[in-house]
């Protein structure tokens, strides 16, 4: 598709688009990039607009959206930015809602740290360079990055810091002619300005804004001729005073009770099948994104849709686009719909030990290089030396110093998780390094710890639980869907520790719904089919009442007796079952505490499940860890908390997690807003009317009279029950269970139902005071909705004043991170938001802080792995070498191959997995495989990566070229002979030169260009 064809394409789309009404808040906005797309349609032909966020990652994230679709902005984020919109006669601006509580610069200020030219001015073309130069400004003859000039006769070239595209100062004599620029539309023509203004660098010029208490009359004077946008306007506590003194003004925001419903809404589409009848649908306009074309246009013909292939928005965009629709009129179908159905996945699945690619890194993230230290991610950016082209990631450090490493190393990087506001290091500095050798000597010293409890553990007596192959592949069979991939490899590293004559002692992680309880099933039959029992401990009466429905579903078929045993028991009963487990009678025993009393007695106990385990309490936790000694122990949570993430982190038990849920599985629907009755009638009536149960949760009893008043009010004929965590055990439980039993239409609630229950006919939750609960307990709490195939609801209602930023940090991730299989990230986000400390539990060091987790535990694998060598006598006197070529080739994957910006970073992260050519080949050929033609760019990117693969076995550290010669160095601690040897024997043509030093040279004019000499030496590998 043409680049003039992926514009009309964009026009017509946003054509389809309403505007956004003035002066009226709009809700059902849909994503940040609908949402962009709004404000776009709007006031694309506004001169001066301001775009007010609630968060700095949703500022930057828009910031790049408007740079994507063609409109460029500029972001506020110190007085320099304030300075330059105060200089600024027109343009975009994006900022936060802190913004509004800052002191505008003065007017010296802006112009000693600003150059403005106007047309007109007899400022001088020499006179201009010396002051871009004392601005921080350099000379590039390709004006290639941002803080860039050069001359070109009466005209200079110069790429403004905050710009997306240089800017050209044409002039005629002395004075200045005309002021160009690109992209201020949707074009790619070249229009003129009339003031061109030029921030000093933010290398050596940055200062904080000066934050008032409240909103400042003065900044209110500064927008008065500005057209104002507020987006989550209901994150903005000044947000009336705003609408009163701001003239032209438009506001995106969730308040129930006044708004205009834009009419966007989600797509959800789970099978080729279901997309092809979508696309037979009577639309008045149907786009796609995606970065897959050819793998849409073959799915269009085969559909007899080809003529709808015109209608493909090639955009840059980052992040990935949710698919949705307009009224049941429009609609845009996006990767997030596209990439499962037709584009094979190209990263194999994360394993366990994958942990740091389990957390994404964005922009503005903090991250940590084990050479340099802690830094901010700037993004990738390529650069080009002499017609070659590289791709590069720039970190920034502190005191405004760049480093920029190839994005093939991206796996050099794990991503900041620690303290919420870390001190970047300094590059060439010798704090990092500091903290560096003091985390591996902590590392060495908790491993020495793990590897004391792990040969304890080794020397127990364990039971091998062998396989029946026949009989297990028809249990597989029997489940009533297809194992998720997550499910069947959770499955196989279960069964694979049972086997092994050492005790097994995983943990189990997934989302709410993704299937655990399956694996455990799996497990349980083994131990069945081995003759041992299996114990299946719950915190909660209602868990494990579920836990039993589902096991007498699933087990009872291959002839296994299951019981349940907790205090609602009867006395009666419960005498039989005791007597049924001693004499083995009885194969799997589901209860809750009282499985853990003195006159529970097993006749061959083999397997131990405990759900939820941080639920129990001090002493039953003493009893479990007693019971595990010679067990195998399969533990199950839903999101790790810091301790159960501690032992399966730092290697005292192993980690399986399920990330992705079965195929039916939608994501719940999370809202915000300020509490409001009527917010909570809308929703009532609402699954009311669907004839859906409700769950309403507070974190305060005292709040629970208040609520009851509102719905009495709002649905006087509807039955509720209430419950709390001061009611007794058997009345509590007795109560849900009466909910559960659909005899009433709403439950009322603290946070007693936060974990484990499931209320299968519930499909919204609201909760109240929501700022008041931690990141895991609210995704705990809207998980409790929505558990069919039908979309759940989740409304999170907040004070209208006084809500903390840490609060607002937390409702705004869980409005983001509502994708099904968050789990991970949110808490590992909770971490960071309250502060991580030292999550492995060993002693409060606080190493982790000092270099991150992530990195933390790459050092504690390492040493562990170090030290269980030298106990073996293999630990080799080499460490891994990392083979560097710098060669005049360009290499680089286009972004166009990726679903988003996470997406390729996570692609090159991963590539510290790649370890053999069969891997690399197998990536090639899965990457590719969808593609017509591979640009030569990326052939030679596979190229020089098989290359340093093979170089850097045999010891090699360099490759790199001067002006007549090819040079190959090998490191200090591998100047083997046998390894030059090895290298010298694949070099049939006898073309090398061996010099001092252990180094190898080859003259370039041996060689047709750079791709025959890398592919000759590559060779090397046989």
């Amino acid at each position: 598709m043409t680049a003039s064809s992926s514009r009309w394409a964009l026009h017509e789309f946003l054509s389809c688009l309403p505007t956004l009404p003035q002066h009226t808040v709009a809700s059902r906005t849909g994503d940040a990039f609908s949402r962009a797309l709004l404000i776009l349609r709007t006031l694309s032909e506004h001169p001066r607009v301001i775009l007010f966020f609630a968060t700095t990652d949703d500022r930057v994230r828009f910031s790049w959206l408007f740079t994507a679709l063609k409109k460029p902005v500029i972001s506020i984020a110190t007085r320099e930015d304030a300075a330059l919109f105060r200089l600024s006669q027109t343009g975009w601006f994006t900022a936060e809602y802190a913004l509004l509580r800052a002191t505008m610069p003065t007017t010296d200020e802006c112009e000693r740290i600003h150059l403005a030219v106007r047309r007109g001015d007899s400022t001088g073309l020499r006179a201009m360079i010396d002051r871009l130069i004392s601005l921080g400004y350099t000379h590039d003859p390709s004006v290639g990055t941002p803080g860039t000039y050069r001359q070109e006769g009466d005209a200079l070239h110069i790429w403004g810091y905050g710009d997306i595209s240089p800017s050209i100062v044409s002039f005629w004599g002395d004075e200045v002619d005309d002021i160009l620029e690109k992209w201020t539309g949707l074009d790619d023509t070249l229009h003129s300005r009339k003031t061109g203004i030029f921030p000093c660098s933010p290398d050596f010029s940055t200062s904080e804004l000066f934050l008032a208490d409240t909103i400042q009359e003065s900044t209110l004077k500064e927008l008065s001729d500005w057209t104002c946008v507020y987006v989550d306007a209901e994150f903005f506590p000044g947000f009336p005073v705003l609408r009163r003194q701001s003239s032209e003004w438009y506001a995106l925001a969730e308040f129930p009770d006044e708004s205009v419903d834009m009419g966007i809404r989600p797509l959800t589409i789970d099978s080729t099948q279901a997309l092809g009848e979508y696309l037979d649908t009577a639309w008045a306009s149907l786009f796609f994104h995606t970065h897959h074309p050819r793998n849409l246009e073959r799915f269009l013909e085969y559909a007899g849709k080809s003529s709808t292939a015109n209608r493909v928005l090639s955009l840059s965009i980052p992040g990935k686009i949710e698919s949705f629709s307009l009224k049941n009129r429009h609609a845009l179908i996006a990767d997030d719909i596209l990439s499962p159905l037709l584009a094979r996945p190209r990263r194999r699945e994360r394993s366990a030990g994958d942990f740091d690619l389990l957390l994404s890194i964005d922009a503005g993230d903090c991250v940590v290089h084990a050479d340099h230290g802690i830094g901010i991610y700037a993004g990738r950016a390529m650069r080009s030396v002499d017609a070659v082209q590289r791709e590069y990631i720039e970190i920034r450090y502190a005191d405004g110093d760049t480093l920029r490493i190839p994005v093939e190393e991206a796996y050099r990087l794990t991503k900041y998780v620690g303290r919420e506001s870390p001190a970047l290091s300094r590059l060439g500095g010798k704090e990092w390094k500091k903290h560096y050798e003091s985390a591996e000597r902590d590392a060495e010293e908790v491993a020495k710890h793990i590897l004391e409890n792990h040969a304890r553990r080794q020397v127990q007596t364990g039971f091998s639980h062998v396989p029946f192959v026949q009989k297990e592949r028809e249990f597989r069979a029997a489940f009533h869907a297809p194992h998720t991939q997550g499910q069947a490899r959770a499955i196989d590293e279960v069964l694979s520790d049972m086997k092994s004559p050492a005790p097994m002692d995983r943990l189990l992680s997934g989302d709410v719904g993704f299937g655990k309880t399956e694996v455990a099933m799996n497990a349980i039959y083994r131990a069945h089919l081995n003759g041992k029992q299996t114990i299946f401990l719950s915190p909660l009466v209602v868990l494990a009442s579920d836990h039993y429905d589902t096991a007498c579903e699933r087990l009872s078929p291959f002839g296994m007796r299951v019981a349940t045993l907790t205090r609602l028991t009867s006395n009666s009963e419960a005498k039989r079952i005791l007597k049924w487990l001693e004499t083995g009678d009885i194969h799997l025993v589901i209860g809750t505490h009282r499985l853990l009393s003195e006159d529970v007695k097993f006749a061959s106990p083999g397997l131990l499940i405990v759900d939820e385990e941080h639920r129990f309490g001090v002493m039953d936790k003493e009893k479990i860890t007693a019971m595990r000694a010679n067990l195998d122990v399969l533990s199950l949570s839903a999101t790790p908390i810091p301790r159960s993430l501690n032992f399966a982190l730092s290697g005292m038990k192993s980690l399986s997690i399920i990330e992705k849920p079965p195929k039916k599985k939608k994501p719940v629907k999370t809202l915000i807003a300020p509490f409001s009755e009527r917010a909570i009638a809308d929703s009532v009536r609402t699954e009311r009317a669907r004839e859906w149960q409700i769950l309403i949760v507070t974190p305060r009893i005292a709040h629970l009279p208040m609520l009851r008043e509102i719905l009495e009010r709002v649905a006087p004929d509807m039955r509720v029950t209430e419950v709390h965590g001061q009611l007794p055990g058997t009345l509590l439980e007795d109560r849900i269970l009466e909910f559960r039993r659909m005899e009433s239409e709403c439950l009322l609630s603290t946070t007693v139902i936060e974990n484990g229950v499931n209320f299968l006919r519930a499909n919204t939750i609201i909760i109240e005071w929501s700022d008041h609960f931690g990141l895991a307990q609210l995704h705990q709490l809207r998980w409790r909705v929505g558990r069919k195939d039908v979309e759940g609801r989740c409304l999170l209602l907040y004070p209208s004043e006084g809500v903390s930023a840490d609060a607002k940090e937390r409702l705004s991730t869980l409005v983001r991170e509502s994708h099904l299989g968050a789990g991970f990230e949110i808490a590992m986000r909770d971490l960071q938001i309250r502060g991580a400390g030292d999550i492995l539990g060993v002693r409060q060091s606080g190493k982790t802080q000092e270099v991150g987790i992530s990195l933390y535990l790459k050092l504690l694998e390492q040493k562990v792995r170090e030290l269980s060598e030298r106990d073996q006598g293999e630990l080799s006197a080499e460490k891994p070498v990392e083979c560097t070529i710098e060669l005049p080739i360009s290499s680089y994957i286009p972004d166009e191959y990726f679903d988003s910006e996470s997406d390729k970073l996570d692609f090159f992260r991963g590539l510290e997995g790649v370890d053999d050519d069969a891997s690399l080949e197998a990536m090639k050929t899965r990457f590719f495989e969808e593609s017509a033609s591979v640009p030569e760019t990326i052939d030679n990117f596979f190229l020089l990566l098989r290359a340093r693969l093979a170089l850097s076995r045999l010891g090699i550290e360099s490759v790199r070229q001067t002006w007549q010669h090819y040079i190959v160095d090998w490191a200090d601690e591998r100047k083997t002979a046998q390894n030059i040897r090895a290298f010298l024997e694949c070099d049939t043509r006898r073309l090398a030169v061996v010099g001092g030093g252990m180094r190898v040279r080859f003259d370039i004019g041996d060689f047709r260009d750079v791709r025959e000499f890398v592919a000759y030496i590559e060779n090397s590998r046989r």
